[in-house]
């Protein structure tokens, strides 16, 4: 049987067994809102946020105009709330849960009429109803200076680039290539890349759609199309770890023979369709290769490309590179990209920029969900008996669980799992797991290089006799601040020959080496994306 050893994707979905705190929000209505009762009108207006506390309550104060009863004229005056939120991501908005009124307003009028105006407000606004507003305003109106954000020092270093001006595909082994015997035939399958790559002898076979590419060596050799597969691949096991492959047996032949690059870490591909076309940014002396799907600039002052990555930025005179760092460095022109351009997206990614400052502080929102206690466990399975090595740079001793898919960690004889953002605890590193109330502080200080890390993003927020409310913050996905913006992973890609025997459940940590899939970010959904198939059918070398 094939063995899925490589865990390449590494989205993170929300807990299966947990209910959000926050429902799905549909489309927030629009401003102003009105609120009758007993033929009073109270019209509340746009919100300006003034705090928002630790993202849980929510100051916030609007303009409201009143017309009570049988009366003509309306009075204007300013309310005040402080109020529970809850925020949902996905949605980009925030739940307002309640309408309580902290203060009111009406500074032009005599103090009996304002009372009167202020006792019909309470009246009419109902204590218990819940709105919900943009998360664009909300961040809008924020003091930049107020927010609390867990910055760390990531790499900004560039990655292995690779151009073609024709269409391409990027192989990524992580590590040196491995492969394993395919039970009862002449066949070996690479375990460490997320393509389907067949050894028969000493050639390699690679499938790219439905076409077969063959090759002598592995990392520096030229491919060419198969005319005819091997007599061996017949023999693939009938299940369906091997249905895509036995599907495009014996395959069609390549009529545009793709250029093929292999590496043994992390890499990134620019493909542009022919050769650059370059098109004027209006204000700026900035130009953007229109041909290709990777964010590419080129700046008529130094003449030099830029190109956004997993939210970083490299500079070189050639696409072809080499490529050094730039995210430090950008020109200001970046900043001046109009708000309404189709590549006004970047600007999310450029350091200072209120889009920049926006994408920090929703990183910093916990996305939270309530898990029941009683029913919610998890199931850890190893690779022979536990393993579990020290994480070193930690404030004291921690141990990681090395042979298994699952974060395990040991404090003192306690272990506990982090999963899908819920943290379990148990006496026994095989279980039986129970949710957890509370972990141990030590866990938050794993160090920025280990795999491990993302999780001390992850919190425990409160809980009782049924349920734990749990979250996390972007962190924990793949999504760091760092140098003014928000990066995907750490950027560190290491050796993991120390884990040899264990190295296919250390492929999976995309968060950590931040390369390999052409991240993007998405600021109206506040995540990280999968940038283009070039990569391979899987996903990647990483994705969120």
């Amino acid at each position: 049987m094939r063995k899925l050893i490589l865990l390449f994707v590494c989205s993170l979905t929300c807990v299966a067994w947990a209910e959000k705190v926050v429902p799905a929000m549909g489309e927030a209505p629009k401003w102003p809102r009105e609120y009758t009762k007993d033929g009073h009108l109270v019209v509340v207006y746009q919100p300006q946020i003034e705090a928002w506390d630790n993202y849980k309550m929510l100051q916030w104060r609007t303009a409201v105009s009143v017309k009570i009863s049988g009366e003509k004229e309306e009075s204007y005056g300013a309310l005040h709330f402080n109020t529970p939120t809850e925020t949902n991501k996905s949605s980009h908005k925030v739940l307002i849960k309640g309408l309580i009124v902290d203060d009111v307003h009406f500074p032009h009028l005599e103090k009996d009429r304002a009372a009167k105006l202020k006792s019909i407000i309470q009246e009419v606004l109902p204590k218990d109803k819940q709105m919900t507003v943009s998360l664009d305003t909300v961040t809008a109106y924020m003091n930049k200076s107020s927010i609390k954000t867990q910055e760390v020092k990531a790499k900004f270093e560039p990655p292995p680039i690779f151009y073609s001006d024709k269409p391409a595909n990027l192989v990524i082994f992580l590590g040196k290539p491995k492969f394993e015997k395919i039970k009862d035939t002449n066949l070996s399958f690479a375990v460490n890349t997320n393509w389907d790559v067949l050894q028969e002898a000493k050639k390699y076979y690679l499938l790219n759609g439905s076409n077969w590419l063959m090759t002598d060596d592995l990392l520096k050799g030229k491919w060419v199309a198969v005319d005819q597969l091997p007599k061996s691949f017949s023999d693939l096991p009938d299940e369906e770890n091997w249905s895509e492959v036995r599907k495009n047996i014996p395959g069609e032949k390549a009529e545009i023979l793709e250029k093929i690059f292999v590496i043994d870490r992390p890499a990134e591909l620019i493909i542009t369709d022919g050769v650059p076309e370059y098109k004027p940014i209006k204000g700026t002396k900035l130009e953007y290769v229109d041909n290709s799907k990777s964010v590419l600039f080129k700046h008529a002052s130094d003449g030099l490309h830029y190109y956004l990555v997993a939210g970083r930025w490299f500079k070189s005179e050639k696409l072809s590179g080499p490529w050094e760092s730039a995210t430090k460095e950008l020109p200001e022109d970046f900043k001046n990209i109009p708000t309404t351009h189709e590549k006004a997206s970047v600007l999310a990614s450029v350091p200072g920029t209120e889009e920049a400052d926006a994408a920090i502080l929703i990183s910093s929102i916990p996305q939270k969900a309530r898990v029941h206690r009683k029913t919610t466990t998890l199931n850890v399975e190893y690779e022979g008996k536990p393993v579990f090595a020290e994480i070193t740079g930690a404030d004291s001793k921690i141990y990681y669980a090395l042979n298994t898919d699952k974060t395990v960690l040991r404090v003192g004889n306690k272990y506990y799992a982090c999963y899908q953002a819920v943290w379990f605890e148990s006496d026994k590193p095989e279980g039986k797991w129970i949710v957890s109330i509370e972990v141990p502080k030590v866990i938050y200080s794993i160090p920025i290089n280990h795999p491990a890390h993302n999780v001390a993003y992850v919190f425990i927020y409160g809980y009782d006799d049924e349920y734990v409310i749990v979250g996390y913050t972007s962190g924990y996905t793949g999504a760091y601040i760092s140098e003014g913006v928000v990066v995907f992973g750490v950027g560190y890609w290491v050796d993991y020959d120390y884990y040899d025997d264990y190295y296919h459940y250390y492929y999976h940590h995309c968060h950590h080496y931040s390369y390999g899939c052409g991240a993007g970010y998405d600021y109206h959904k506040g995540v990280y994306y999968r940038g283009a198939y070039a990569y391979g059918p899987y996903g990647g070398a990483g994705r969120a």
